[in-house]
């Protein structure tokens, strides 16, 4: 169908139109005359249902355009969280190691076996 969406009301409300669009190839010099074969109720049908389509196919990407940023909402904030204990982790890995290593250094040398062995 050809035209402009905001002409379908003026089908609607009224039996004729006066048709001055010339892009269109309505220009007919002012007569007054029908736009379309069929009865207004089937056109205003017709158009309502188109309608409905398009807000049904609009509120379904709109609800998984929600989904979907809850879904990153959630990833962050996991991401977050693991990234925190990570952090936590890593420094308890320091502080142990440190204790580790003061800990090997302040141990009394243990004499090897071989040098016990020849002290006999």
């Amino acid at each position: 169908m050809k035209g402009h969406f905001c002409f379908a009301m003026e089908i609607i409300f009224s039996k004729t139109v006066v048709r001055e669009d010339v892009s269109m190839g309505m220009a007919v010099g002012g007569k007054t005359e029908r736009r379309f074969k069929r009865p207004n109720r089937i056109l205003a049908r017709s158009f309502r249902l188109g309608r409905d389509k398009w807000k049904a196919k609009y509120n379904k990407l709109k609800e998984e355009l929600k989904r979907m940023r809850n879904r990153v909402a959630d990833a962050t904030r996991s991401r977050e969280q693991w990234s925190g204990r990570a952090r936590q982790f890593q420094a308890e890995l320091e502080r142990l190691k440190q204790t580790a290593a003061a800990q090997y250094q302040n141990q009394p040398a243990v004499p090897s076996e071989e040098g016990e062995k020849r002290g006999r």
